[in-house]
């Protein structure tokens, strides 16, 4: 399993390029040719089957972990926090994702992000914090409920009322304006400066 998983862990790149193509020509082509479909989904499944994370990023993911928990435990919500993911960079390219899934209550941190937040150096936990925060924002303070609600009932018109009032422009930007402040807030009560930090997060990210 190692010797697989160092092997893929070299050929990330080969991987990355292996699946643009396919999408490409799944993407290009009238109808998707099942060949390239399988090469899409085997080449998926295999990778994220063999790769092995180096000490670094398990050293990365559970300082994320951490202080996850401190927030969690700080808002005293008791309520069951969504499943933290820590999405691990497999190739060249940095993993920028983050964000809140409602449907499967899960909270994403790409890698990407952690690095960004290193580079504040002294105030890294505090950046970290933040971003930690602004995801169970929308958690806490359930954005997101009526796309949830919405995609549940069938021909249910009031349901699909709900689920379109969340994807507004306006709609969208009260929301991630509620989980910087919430956020900013959440990670202060877990004893984080992220008071001082959020706004600087936002504007180098």
């Amino acid at each position: 399993m190692m010797v697989l998983s160092t092997y893929w862990n070299k050929q990330g790149i080969y991987i990355y390029l292996i699946n643009k193509f396919a999408l490409l020509m799944i993407k290009n082509s009238r109808k998707a040719s099942g060949l390239w479909i399988l090469l899409f989904l085997l080449v998926q499944s295999v990778y994220s089957f063999a790769y092995e994370p180096t000490l670094d990023q398990k050293n990365k993911e559970a300082v994320t972990k951490a202080v996850y928990k401190d927030i969690v435990r700080s808002i005293g919500d008791g309520r069951q926090a969504p499943v933290l993911i820590f999405a691990f960079n497999k190739t060249a390219l940095e993993n920028y994702t983050t964000y809140y899934s409602p449907k499967r209550q899960t909270i994403i941190i790409g890698e990407g992000i952690y690095n960004i937040t290193v580079s504040f150096g002294a105030d890294s936990l505090d950046a970290l914090a933040f971003v930690l925060g602004h995801e169970l924002s929308h958690y806490y303070k359930d954005h997101g409920w009526g796309m949830s609600f919405g995609a549940a009932p069938e021909n249910f018109k009031i349901a699909q009322e709900i689920y379109d009032s969340e994807l507004t422009i306006d709609r969208k930007k009260i929301m991630e304006a509620e989980a910087d402040y919430f956020g900013c807030l959440y990670g202060y009560l877990a004893g984080y400066n992220t008071l001082n930090v959020g706004g600087k997060f936002i504007s180098a990210f």
